[in-house]
């Protein structure tokens, strides 16, 4: 049985448990998503990893350690943080060498989850002031960004987004 749309609607304004519910049901969707697109706006493709890895993980008995049980390829790691399979395996490898994670048969274990975190932290902070590192021989050293804020007057939202980037000097050649 399908429900129509009128009996829906007829239930939700009938029963206010089920309507406050579905709010609370779809505030926490808005919130994930912001989050989602705050991430993928001031993180770079390090700390997207990070924040995957620790929203995988679930809590260990009797101790700080998680568990991401069962692991995820590299692949389904790179197709939700928005990059590539290389870049997911050499993080990973890169947090098993500094002792952060550990792969164990059948999972991935987060040894110091809130080294993690404090990473991400620290991510959030720099991307909060509006720089954002780039990378490449034509891209800009940095990137201030104005986001959008509501007016003095609260009427009305502004949205204003500035850029000011700076080139890297090019290094000169020299003629043999």
């Amino acid at each position: 049985p399908i429900l129509t749309p009128a009996v829906f609607r007829e239930a939700v304004h009938r029963h206010p448990d089920v309507c406050d519910q579905l709010l609370a049901l779809l505030a926490s969707q808005v919130r994930m998503l912001a989050g989602r697109v705050t991430e993928f706006s001031t993180f770079d493709v390090r700390h997207r990893i990070y924040s995957e890895l620790l929203r995988l993980a679930r809590a260990e008995p009797g101790g700080e350690e998680m568990k991401i049980a069962p692991p995820p390829t590299h692949a389904e790691v790179a197709a939700r943080v928005s990059t590539h399979r290389e870049a997911v395996t050499r993080e990973l490898k890169k947090l098993e060498r500094e002792g952060l994670i550990a792969r164990r048969r059948g999972a991935i274990a987060l040894l110091n989850p809130s080294e993690l975190e404090a990473r991400i932290e620290r991510a959030l902070l720099a991307g909060g002031l509006g720089l954002r590192a780039r990378r490449g021989p034509r891209a800009p050293m940095f990137a201030l960004c104005v986001f959008p804020q509501r007016s003095q007057d609260r009427s009305r939202r502004t949205a204003a987004r500035l850029t000011i980037a700076a080139r890297r000097p090019q290094a000169k050649r020299l003629k043999r």
